[in-house]
């Protein structure tokens, strides 16, 4: 939630729907400043891959699964193109 507030104004400034699947607090032991350093970058990334593209959609999703934490980003941007 903390990294997601840190890139808000960016979102908001480049159009972007913002979608948050946060269905719980999730606690581990992390060091929460590298954790959300960490999460900010893959944000950022996210925002940068949208530059180009007309519909501009982040959804975010954090869920407790059995004690696993999934944590996913998906974007509607140009991706990544194939190395094949």
């Amino acid at each position: 939630v903390k990294a997601i507030k840190h890139v808000e104004p960016k979102i908001s400034v480049k159009g972007i729907k913002l979608i948050k699947n946060i269905n719980s607090k999730v606690e581990f032991e992390m060091s929460p400043d590298l954790l959300t350093k960490a999460f900010e970058n893959i944000l950022l990334n996210s925002i940068e891959a949208m530059e180009r593209v007309p519909t501009k959609t982040l959804e975010v999703t954090l869920i407790d699964d059995q004690g696993k934490v999934l944590f996913e980003v998906k974007d509607t941007g140009e991706g990544i193109a194939s190395t094949d």
